[in-house]
């Protein structure tokens, strides 16, 4: 079990946040910027031709890699005023024919209002911002900010300029965030060129003389767009299902396919909700709930599949994660109005109904059945449903051909494959403890993740705000735990095992590990527990700042 202290980091300890970077692509001016109202993606800008369009005469480019000691990030915060959140970066060189230095260039990412985007920040060699542009922009609102007019304001200003959102910068309404991030990321890009190279030219030379060559693509010819060269494109879909919104997002080569197979792949989220939905009195969920002390009753495979699930996760947390806990979430007020917290003797009354062994499910070759072997037992597929959902979504899109894809629900994500020009997605990390803030990202392919969060929900009972996540244990909600995340093979998974981690808190460590989930739970006394194996879910930098 490893564990850190989050209060000297500068996102503070997180959580999964339902945000990611598809490639490292963006739009030049002139295209559709995604947030914009398109539902396709096609004008695209990878790492390689973003260095194009920062070295256009460039002779070739060329690269390091490099950790700051002690004294270097000194330097650099001296020059940035402020605290550098990273110590390690890689600065590209643009060389001329004669072996003159070109220029510099970083290629950053940062967190807009919640997800991150990827730009890339030129540099004249004089320390002066050459061009600035976006490579991914991946915020619902704010497109404006990858357009060439906007970024524009950037040319010229160098590591002494303040560029601050509204006053050097003019801000654009919805993007705010956005705006303020890429400020933060030019002068940080400013401060590492100025500390690193103009303040030592021996370090330039040598970045010049023996830095490492990187590829780079034709300049374009005018009039080039600047579409990407790979045949795919992105068609992406949201619905509101369940009571949530449903993201799902695909690559193909066929347009029309590829929404025929999201559409159908949503008929299955449609499906899952029709037999598991516990608000609606005609799912299949709800009509066993109603049975419940009578004898078993035929289900749907679809029903039995969930309920098999929920036993596995049920055993293997010791009990943590259980569907039994309906009678005690409506108890605390979850289902239902209710202005007082439910006394000890309440709550005692309901303990035996609270109990995943007696839901007894049979399957066989004639079909399955289940019995609810107490009156007033009441299943609750919150902990589980949606993750479900998603593994059904997502085996429906692998029967189309989907090679690449992402489904985002609420809090649980797969990830299918990889969107073209990446081997992964890449999907951000949020803090339970201050949902707006952002630690780090973790890179996923055929492999989900999912959060719990006492911040997602709650209920005020007696003037006292309650988390919506219950302990079988104590029948009452979780205390000392903000949130938790778990990364498995499926989504059901995941989502059962980051609420059954939120319930163990400090705990849950042994038990993710001994059934093969990555994960961290982030404690209300400070701390986060993690995985042996989370660490090396994390991008290099998000590492480095969780363990800081």
């Amino acid at each position: 079990m490893h564990s850190y202290s989050p209060w000297h980091l500068t996102f503070d300890t997180a959580l999964i946040a339902l945000a990611l970077l598809a490639g490292c692509r963006g739009a030049p001016d002139g295209a559709a910027a995604p947030g914009t109202g398109g539902e396709d993606t096609t004008v695209y800008m990878t790492e390689a031709e973003a260095l194009r369009v920062v070295f256009p005469s460039a002779a070739r480019v060329v690269k390091e890699t490099f950790t700051l000691d002690a004294a270097g990030r000194r330097s650099v915060e001296s020059v940035l005023r402020g605290r550098l959140d990273a110590s390690s970066f890689t600065v590209h060189a643009g060389v001329s024919a004669d072996g003159r230095l070109d220029g510099y260039a970083l290629i950053l990412w940062e967190i807009g209002k919640f997800k991150p985007f990827h730009f890339i920040v030129g540099i004249e060699p004089d320390g002066r911002v050459r061009r600035v542009a976006v490579l991914v922009y991946r915020e619902s609102r704010g497109g404006e900010v990858v357009r060439r007019r906007f970024l524009h304001q950037y040319e010229g200003k160098s590591a002494k300029d303040p560029i601050r959102t509204s006053r050097d910068i003019i801000n654009i309404s919805g993007a705010t965030m956005s705006v303020t991030s890429l400020n933060l990321g030019v002068r940080k890009a400013l401060a590492v060129v100025q500390a690193t190279y103009l303040q030592s030219p021996e370090r330039a030379r040598a970045l010049v003389e023996r830095g490492q060559e990187v590829e780079v693509p034709p300049l374009r010819s005018p009039g080039v767009t600047g579409r990407s060269s790979v045949a795919e494109t992105e068609v992406r879909e949201a619905r509101y299902v369940m009571g949530a919104l449903c993201e799902i997002r695909a690559w193909g080569r066929d347009q029309d396919g590829v929404r025929g197979a999201i559409a159908r792949a949503f008929l299955e989220i449609e499906e899952a909700d029709r037999v598991l939905s516990d608000y609606r009195e005609d799912s299949e969920l709800s009509a066993l709930n109603r049975s419940a002390g009578g004898g078993a009753r035929p289900i749907s495979e679809v029903l039995a599949d969930f309920l098999g699930e929920a036993a596995r996760i049920s055993r293997a947390s010791g009990g943590s994660f259980d569907i039994t806990v309906g009678p005690i979430m409506a108890a605390w007020g979850f289902r239902g109005s209710r202005e007082e917290e439910p006394s000890p003797a309440e709550l005692d009354a309901l303990r035996p109904l609270v109990d995943a062994s007696r839901v007894s499910l049979e399957r066989g070759p004639l079909g399955a059945t289940c019995r609810l072997e107490l009156a007033g037992m009441r299943l609750d597929p919150g902990g589980l449903g949606k993750g479900f959902a998603v593994d059904r979504a997502a085996g429906r899109l692998r029967r189309e051909g989907i090679r690449a894809a992402l489904i985002d629900f609420s809090g649980n994500m797969l990830a299918l494959g990889a969107p073209p020009g990446s081997d992964a997605w890449t999907v951000a990390i949020r803090d339970p403890a201050h949902p707006d803030l952002v630690l780090g990202t973790i890179r996923l392919r055929d492999r989900a993740v999912s959060s719990s969060g006492s911040y997602e929900k709650f209920t005020t009972l007696g003037g006292v705000p309650r988390g919506h996540i219950l302990s079988p244990r104590t029948l009452a909600p979780v205390e000392g735990v903000h949130g938790a995340v778990a990364v498995a093979g499926t989504a059901a998974a995941a989502d059962g095992w980051s609420t059954a981690a939120h319930v163990l808190g400090a705990e849950a460590i042994e038990y993710l590990e001994r059934n093969g989930v990555e994960g961290l739970v982030s404690l209300e006394s400070g701390t986060c527990v993690e995985t042996r194996g989370w660490g090396a879910l994390l991008e290099p930098w998000s590492a480095e700042v969780c363990l800081r």
